[in-house]
This record gives C-alpha cells, structure tokens and sequence, in this order.
C-alpha cells in the first residue's frame, strides 16, 4: 500500500507490535470503506461467504474437540468481526443462537441475505446497546487488529457469562514468516497491530484476565488444517500481574528470519510463489515447486 509501517519487540514480554499506529477511530474507518476492497483476495460475495463457512467448520471442530459436549446444547454465539457471516451460519445449521457484528456495512448487509442477525457496529458500541450475555465469544482474525487491547478485553468479559469461552484465532509470527519466505517485511502489514506466538497471545490474554484453556499453533483438524493460532479462554477471577517475558527467544526468531531470507533458495521461493509462478503457473505446480524447496 506504500504506507510507512513500523514493528517493535516489548523487552519485558516480547510482544512484536506495531508502533506508532492509528488511533481506534481512524482505523474503525479504515475497516469500514477500504479493508475489504484492498485485502480481500475472493471478489465473489457467495465465494467468500463459503470460505467463512468453511473456516467455521474448523474453529466449530476444533472447540468440539477441546471442550467435548459443551456445545451439544444450543449457546449463545457473538462473533466479532464476521465479516460476511459464514462462521455464525455453520454455527447456526448446529442448532446455536448467533449474532454477528462487522464495521464494514456491505457484509453486514450481505450477511441478513441469509437471514442472519449481524449488525454494522464496533463492539465498544453493540456493548453500550445491549444487555445480551453470551456463552462463546468468536474472534477470528481480528484481535491482531485491535488498537486497545485492553479496553477490547474488558468489553468482552462484560458480554461474556461467567462461565462461557472466548475463542481467539490470530496469524502466528513464525508460521507467518515461514509462509512469507522468512521475509520481515512481507509478513508485516498495515492493518496488523499484533504479530503473536503462542507465548505472548498468552501473556496478553493473562494480562487482561482470561486463563488460556486451550491452545494450538496451525491445528490439523478432520476438517483441515486451522489456519494459524487458535485458542480458548475462559474469564478469570483477578487481572494477573505477571508473564513469561518472551524477549530473547522472539529476537533469536526474528535474527533467525533475516539471515535465512538472505539465503539464494529461499530468494527463490518468494521469487517463484509471489511473481513468476503467481502469474503463470497453475496452483498444482506451484505446489509442487513449493514442495521441492522444503524452506
């Protein structure tokens, strides 16, 4: 986008995040008329709608797999962020009451299409607005774009039940940079606040009272392979005070990542997987190459 981009690492916990950033407002307008139109790789309302149904089936697995029967009663569903709707949907076809919020209007409205219940608001304001309790939260993709962290936590634990689940799902740090051909500067983007690993999406969510029940860096699920970090929490009783600092072990990965990107194979994997085969090259032989040069 040619937008100048800064990332800094927190010597006391490790946490890669984006500094200095837009403020909440800028970026709510942001998500709300450009988001979409520049980051959205499926141009098809219906094909992106599937894609999230799909991606619902594997965040529905892998809590099933986690919390074994709590979702064999109907709950209350709140997702952050759902986009068009199609993570709610698969939740709704399993018997669950749902309710979807997203700042951009167009997929709010796509969403009511198929009689879903979403509305185009922050959840700073759909909090303000409701006294609805919810057993599960869902945050898929989306707290990695959040400017308060904190603040964001505090109105979740106000929607969420005592005894309810939060459910977050973030880009992990080192997949992202394996993925991006250990380049820093192509796994760093504009809208991405946080760059997590397991650890410090831990630290945090600790931080802002929430005990991490289960957690898993790119789950493979009988559905498929869950895209990235995905955990749950659960509301604790007390903000805790104290984290594993993470510091030295995120510099080794990220020193580790740029002499690796230096390296003549690895140049040639992002050559090959982002210009010369992304232009002419049929998925299945990319594939293939891809495979070959096991970066």
């Amino acid at each position: 986008m040619g937008v100048p981009t800064f990332v800094v690492i927190c010597r006391y916990c490790g946490l890669v995040f984006q500094n200095p950033r837009l403020d909440r407002n800028s970026l709510n307008e942001f998500y709300r008329n450009y988001y979409n139109g520049l980051y959205s790789t499926i141009v098809d309302d219906d094909e992106e709608y599937l894609d999230m149904v799909k991606r619902g089936s594997l965040i529905y697995e892998f809590i099933d797999t986690k919390l074994p029967d709590y979702l064999s009663t109907p709950k209350r569903v709140l997702e952050v962020g759902c986009n068009k709707g199609g993570c709610i949907s698969y939740f709704s076809e399993k018997g669950h009451a749902v309710q979807g919020i997203d700042l951009d209007p167009h997929s709010a409205d796509y969403a009511k299409k198929h009689n879903l219940n979403v509305q185009s608001i922050d959840v700073l304001s759909f909090a303000s607005k409701t006294d609805k309790k919810f057993d599960l939260i869902v945050y898929n993709h989306v707290l990695e774009h959040i400017t308060d962290i904190i603040k964001e936590t505090d109105v979740i634990r106000e929607l969420l039940e005592d005894d309810g689940y939060l459910f977050a799902g973030v880009p992990s740090l080192i997949f992202g940079l394996k993925v991006n051909g250990w380049s820093i500067r192509r796994h760093v983007i504009f809208d991405h606040i946080y760059y997590f690993t397991r650890e410090t999406l831990f630290n945090v969510m600790k931080l802002c009272g929430f005990i991490e029940v289960a957690s898993e860096d790119s789950p493979v699920l009988k559905s498929g392979k869950g895209s990235h970090i995905y955990s749950i929490f659960s509301k604790g009783k007390e903000i805790a005070g104290n984290v594993n600092n993470m510091y030295y072990q995120n510099i080794a990965l990220l020193e580790y990542a740029k002499k690796k990107s230096y390296r003549f194979h690895v140049k040639l994997y992002r050559y090959l997987r982002y210009d010369f085969l992304h232009m002419i090259m049929p998925n299945w032989f990319k594939k293939i190459i891809i495979k070959l040069l096991k970066i």
